[in-house]
């Protein structure tokens, strides 16, 4: 299944959140309350936490700032997404393993659990991963 076919799927989770410090945690209490995810719990509440703590670092737009938090699942999978409305942040980059001090070591973590993972300009800045269930 593709990220397409994840787009057309419904949300089992959408959030619209005060982008601040309470965030991260606001998230892993979220995707911990979704049914279904089984084993792969632990993975899916990393992954949104590391997205959403991504887009508070490298978001620059003004305050107060909300952010939209998305979970689809399908079948054997899960879309984490987070957009930002403000089009002013940089791009998601993960750090390389040698030298996750330099930024971006949460979207390194993202990347190896992750069955993929990206960012994109429309409306805003979005950044999203896929991740397989465990069976």
């Amino acid at each position: 299944m593709d990220e397409e076919e994840l787009e057309r799927e419904s949300d089992v989770l959408a959030l619209e959140m005060l982008c601040d410090v309470d965030a991260p945690s606001r998230v892993r209490d979220a995707v911990r309350a979704i049914d279904g995810i089984g084993s792969s719990l632990g993975d899916a509440i990393l992954i949104a936490s590391e997205l959403v703590t991504n887009t508070l670092r490298q978001s620059a737009g003004s305050d107060p700032r909300f952010i939209e938090v998305r979970v689809r699942k399908a079948r054997d999978r899960l879309l984490i997404s987070v957009r930002d409305p403000d089009d002013c942040g940089q791009g998601a980059r993960a750090a390389g393993a040698s030298d996750p001090g330099a930024g971006g070591a949460g979207l390194w973590v993202v990347q190896r659990l992750a069955h993929s993972w990206g960012g994109e300009r429309r409306n805003g800045y979005r950044v999203w991963a896929e991740l397989q269930l465990a069976s």
